[in-house]
């Protein structure tokens, strides 16, 4: 039976399916489930939760299914905005000043989490965020002399 899902199936193209498969297919062939995990790579563990998911709901059971990041860890975005906004506008300030900005917002963040965010924008270092805040204002500079507004 298994034989012919190899053969029949467009989906086994995908890696992780085919060894998910073979593993199936090894241990009914030789019927000793540890040979036929050493053999493919997976747990004895990990073979039973893949025999439950195909005998569950076939191959639809093995494909991948991405679980995606957590979301009540990410920050929301305007927050993310709001942490740049103040690291460049105040460059010298430190990540616990910061975060006690942001909380008078009415959100509450860790020093660890301001340094989270300054890091994913690579403005974790006081001199970057300086160079930017230069930068900034020179160009505010400019267009407040063209009579263009930022």
């Amino acid at each position: 039976m298994h034989a012919q899902l190899f053969d029949s199936t467009a989906l086994t193209n995908e890696p992780a399916l085919r060894s998910k498969l073979e593993l199936i297919e090894l241990v009914e062939t030789s019927g000793n489930v540890s040979t036929a995990c050493k053999r493919v790579g997976y747990s004895r563990d990990t073979y039973y939760r893949i025999r439950n998911r195909y005998n569950q709901a076939g191959i639809g059971g093995l494909i991948h299914r991405s679980r995606g990041k957590s979301s009540k860890k990410r920050l929301p975005a305007h927050i993310r905005q709001l942490i740049v906004a103040i690291a460049i506008s105040e460059p010298l300030l430190g990540r616990e000043r910061i975060a006690r900005i942001v909380a008078r917002t009415g959100f509450e963040i860790s020093s660890s989490g301001v340094r989270s965010v300054l890091k994913s924008f690579n403005l974790e270092k006081i001199a970057t965020r300086e160079s930017i805040a230069k930068d900034h204002g020179q160009s505010e500079a400019l267009c407040k002399n063209s009579g263009v507004g930022i």
